[in-house]
C-alpha cells in the first residue's frame, strides 16, 4: 500500500517533488500500488522508489531517474520513458506494452517475465539486462546496444507483427482483431502506407504537447514519414504557404486538433481564426475546399466552436463528427478509437482507388 503522503507530494508537481527528494535523501518513497495514470513526471527523481504494482499507464517519464527503482508488476502501458535512467531497475513481470524507451539506460535492469509487446527500445543501452521469459512480441530492438544481454531462445533482433497476432484496445480491454479488422488494416497498409499523408493542424499556443502525443501514436501506427506536423516537416528556406499547398495535394486525412485556445482569442481584436493569413485557418479551409476528410479532434476539455466564432469558409467544420480525447487513463483508449476511425477512412479511400484503377481500360 502506497504512502499517502508520498503520493500527495508527487502529485504537487515534479519540481516540488525533486526538492523534497534532495532534502530527504534517505527516505525511500513508497508509491506501491499508486494510481498515477497519465501523470506528467518528466525528469522526476524516483530513484530507489517502490513502484511495485503501480498504475503508470500513459505516464510521461522522459528523462526520469529510476535508478534501482522497484517496478515489479507495474503497468507501464504506453508509458514514455525516453532517455530515462533505469539502471538496475526491477521490471519483473511489468507491463511495458507499447512503451517508449528510446535512448533509455537499462544497464543491469531486470525484465524477467515483462511484457515488451510493441515496446520501442531503439538506441537503448541493454548492457547486462536480463530478458529470459520476457514477452517480446512486437518489440522494436533496432539500434539497441545489447551487450551481455540474455535473450529468449529463437528471438530475432527485430520481431515484426504477424497479421494473426494483431491486437488493439477496445473500451479499455486488449482484444484480438477479428477477420474483418485484419482486412481493414491490410488494405490500408498495402495500398496507402507508401504514399500516406496525414496532416495534423493545430495552434502552437494551444495544445502543442498533446499534439506531440497524438503524433507519436500516429507515427507508431503509420510511420513518421507519413505524418505532417507544421515546421518539423517543412524544409528550411521553403515558403510555408506553397509547401502547405503541396502537402495538402496528397493529403489523405487532416486532423484539426482543437484545444481551449484554438480560435486564438486576442484582446481588443478579432480572434486569429478570422485572419485570412492565419496558418490554422488556411490548413483547415483548404482541406475543406478540396474535400479532404477532416476530423475535428477535441482535446484538453475543449468543445466545438460556435458558428459565429468561425469565418464562413470554415463553417463546414461544424458538420464533421468530432473525436474527443480525454485525459489521463482515458487518453490511450480514445486515441485508439481515433486511429480505428482513420483506418476506416484510409481503407475506404484505398478501396475506391483500387476499384477505379481496376476499371481503367
Amino acid at each position: 500500500m502506497a504512502n499517502k503522503k508520498h503520493v500527495a507530494r508527487l502529485r504537487k508537481g515534479v519540481e516540488a517533488w525533486n526538492v523534497w527528494r534532495t532534502k530527504n535523501p534517505f527516505v525511500r518513497p513508497d508509491l506501491s500500488g499508486a494510481d498515477l495514470a497519465g501523470a506528467d513526471l518528466i525528469e522526476a527523481d524516483l530513484s530507489g522508489a517502490d513502484l511495485t504494482r503501480a498504475n503508470l499507464i500513459d505516464v510521461n517519464l522522459t528523462g526520469a531517474d529510476l535508478l534501482w527503482t522497484n517496478l515489479t508488476g507495474a503497468d507501464l502501458l504506453w508509458a514514455i520513458l525516453i532517455r530515462a535512467n533505469l539502471t538496475g531497475a526491477k521490471l519483473i513481470g511489468a507491463n511495458l506494452t507499447k512503451a517508449k524507451l528510446i535512448g533509455a539506460d537499462l544497464t543491469k535492469a531486470k525484465l524477467i517475465g515483462a511484457n515488451l509487446d510493441g515496446v520501442d527500445l531503439s538506441g537503448t543501452n541493454l548492457a547486462g539486462e536480463v530478458l529470459p521469459k520476457a514477452e517480446l512480441g512486437r518489440a522494436e530492438l533496432d539500434r539497441a546496444e545489447p551487450n551481455e544481454v540474455s535473450l529468449p531462445k529463437k528471438l530475432s533482433s527485430k520481431v515484426m507483427p504477424e497479421d494473426n497476432n494483431l491486437t488493439e484496445v477496445r473500451d479499455g480491454q486488449t482484444q484480438r482483431l477479428d477477420r474483418s479488422d485484419h482486412q481493414t488494416f491490410g488494405k490500408a497498409n498495402s495500398l496507402l502506407r507508401s504514399n500516406l499523408k496525414i496532416v495534423l493542424s493545430y495552434r502552437r499556443k494551444d495544445v502543442p504537447i498533446t499534439t506531440d502525443r497524438i503524433y507519436d501514436w500516429l507515427a507508431r501506427r503509420y510511420g513518421a514519414e507519413g505524418i505532417f506536423i507544421d515546421v518539423d516537416s517543412i524544409p528550411v528556406g521553403i515558403d510555408f504557404r506553397e509547401h502547405l499547398q503541396e502537402v495538402l495535394n496528397g493529403c489523405n486525412v487532416l486532423l484539426a486538433i482543437i484545444g481551449p485556445r484554438w480560435i486564438g482569442r486576442r484582446r481588443g481584436k478579432p480572434p486569429r481564426i478570422m485572419d485570412e493569413s492565419d496558418w490554422v485557418r488556411i490548413e483547415v479551409e483548404t482541406a475543406l475546399q478540396r474535400k479532404i476528410p477532416v476530423i475535428p479532434v477535441l482535446v484538453e476539455g475543449a468543445i466545438m466552436p460556435q458558428a459565429d466564432q468561425l469565418p464562413e469558409k470554415l463553417q463546414g467544420l461544424l458538420h464533421r463528427q468530432a473525436a474527443v480525447l480525454g485525459r489521463g487513463p482515458d487518453f490511450p483508449v480514445h486515441v485508439d478509437r481515433l486511429i480505428r476511425a482513420i483506418d476506416r477512412l484510409l481503407t475506404q479511400s484505398a478501396t475506391d482507388t483500387s476499384n477505379t484503377s481496376d476499371t481503367v481500360p
